[in-house]
C-alpha cells in the first residue's frame, strides 16, 4: 500500500469488520501502481485523474463496486480532516453509472420525503383527503406492505411513542409524519374540492375505526393506488391548456416514486442507522419476510438458501449504490 501507515491507520478507524479491512487493503493494494506513478496518495488526484484508473480497478469487482467506492470517499474526507498535504476532494466527482436513477426514485431520510410530499400532495393543514395518502406512503417508509395498511386503527397509533403496532409487529412512525397522522386519526370529515363546486366543500368521513377511510366507503388498495398514482405522475408534469398551449401550472418535482420504492428507502435509511451504531450490514431479516409464504420449484434445498444469499447480496448492493448516490 502506498502510504502504508497512514492507510493503516484509517482502516483502523474505518471499520471493525475483518472483511471490511481486508476489502480497503484490496482496493489499496490496487491503487499502488498509480499512485507511485503519480508520486502521490490517491486522496490528492482531480475526478479527470482518478475516473480511468477507478473504471479499471473496479470493473473487475463489481459485487463491491459500490462499498468500494463509499469506502474510497471516507478516506479521501478522513484525508482532508487530518489536513495531509494535497488532500482534496476528486474522489466526489468521479462519475459512477446509475446514481443519477436512484436520486430520482428513492429518498434519503424522513426529511426528505416529507419535502416530496410537500411538492405533490396538499399540505396537511388544508385537511384534505391528501392526509390519508401521505399516511397510506409513510406507512410504506416505515415498512409495512400494502394490504396490511388498510388494516391499521387509530388504537394502532401511538404518536407520542413514534411508532406503529399491528398483528404484535412494531414498525416506526417519524416526526415528520406526526401532522398527517393526527389528522387521520382525529378528523371526522375532509375538504373536497371539485371542479364543479366554487368553494371547497367538507365532507364527511365513512364510518369506521380504520385510518385509511375516505368520504364515500373505506378504501380498499386499488383505488388509493389509481388515486396517488394521479396525484404523482401528474406532479411530474406541466399542466398545459389543451386550446391555447399555454403552461397552466409547471411540474413540482422531478423525482418519480412509489410505494415500493419508498418502502425500499425506509429499509435502507433503518439499515443506515444500524450501521451507525456500529452493527454489521445484515438483510437476512428482510429476505426471510419476503420469502416467507412463498413456494420456490426448487429440488435442492442447498438451492433454496443459494437463492436467499443472492437476495441479501443483492439487497446489500442496492443499499451501497444508495448510500452512494445520496453522499451518505
Amino acid at each position: 500500500m502506498y502510504n502504508e501507515e497512514m492507510k493503516r491507520q484509517f482502516i483502523k478507524s474505518y471499520t471493525k469488520s475483518l472483511h471490511t479491512a481486508e476489502s480497503a487493503r484490496l482496493i489499496f493494494d490496487a491503487l499502488e501502481p498509480y499512485e507511485k506513478g503519480w508520486g502521490a496518495d490517491f486522496c490528492t488526484r482531480s475526478s479527470s485523474e482518478l475516473q480511468p484508473v477507478l473504471d479499471n480497478i473496479l470493473g473487475i469487482r463489481m459485487r463491491s463496486k459500490w462499498s468500494d467506492i463509499i469506502m474510497l470517499r471516507e478516506y479521501s474526507k478522513w484525508c482532508m480532516l487530518a489536513e495531509h498535504p494535497g488532500a482534496c476532494d476528486g474522489i466526489m466527482g468521479v462519475n459512477t453509472v446509475g446514481l443519477d436513477k436512484i436520486r430520482k426514485q428513492m429518498v434519503a431520510s424522513p426529511l426528505h420525503l416529507q419535502r416530496y410530499f410537500d411538492e405533490v400532495f396538499d399540505a396537511e393543514s388544508e385537511e384534505t383527503l391528501d392526509n390519508i395518502y401521505r399516511c397510506f406512503l409513510w406507512m410504506a417508509y416505515g415498512g409495512l406492505v400494502e394490504e396490511d395498511t388498510l388494516n391499521v386503527k387509530a388504537s394502532n397509533v401511538n404518536l407520542s411513542e413514534l411508532n406503529i403496532v399491528l398483528n404484535d409487529i412494531e414498525y416506526p412512525l417519524y416526526r415528520e409524519a406526526i401532522p398527517a397522522f393526527k389528522n387521520a386519526i382525529s378528523l371526522t370529515s375532509f375538504i373536497h374540492r371539485h371542479p364543479k363546486y366554487i368553494k371547497p366543500v367538507r365532507k364527511d368521513r365513512a364510518q369506521g375505526e380504520t385510518i385509511m377511510r375516505g368520504i364515500r366507503f373505506n378504501a380498499n388498495i386499488l383505488t388509493i393506488r389509481a388515486q396517488i398514482s394521479k396525484r404523482l405522475v401528474g406532479a411530474t408534469k406541466d399542466v398545459i391548456d389543451k386550446q391555447t398551449g399555454e403552461i397552466l401550472r409547471q411540474k413540482r418535482t422531478e423525482q418519480s416514486l412509489s410505494y415500493y420504492r419508498i418502502w425500499l428507502s425506509g429499509i435502507f435509511y433503518r439499515m443506515y442507522e444500524i450501521e451507525r451504531a456500529g452493527f454489521p450490514v445484515d438483510f437476512s431479516e428482510v429476505v426471510l419476510k419476503e420469502m416467507e409464504g412463498k413456494t420456490y420449484s426448487l429440488n435442492d434445498p442447498s438451492s433454496l438458501v443459494r437463492k436467499r444469499n443472492l437476495k441479501m447480496r443483492d439487497y446489500t448492493e442496492d443499499y451501497q449504490r444508495w448510500k452512494l448516490a445520496f453522499s451518505i
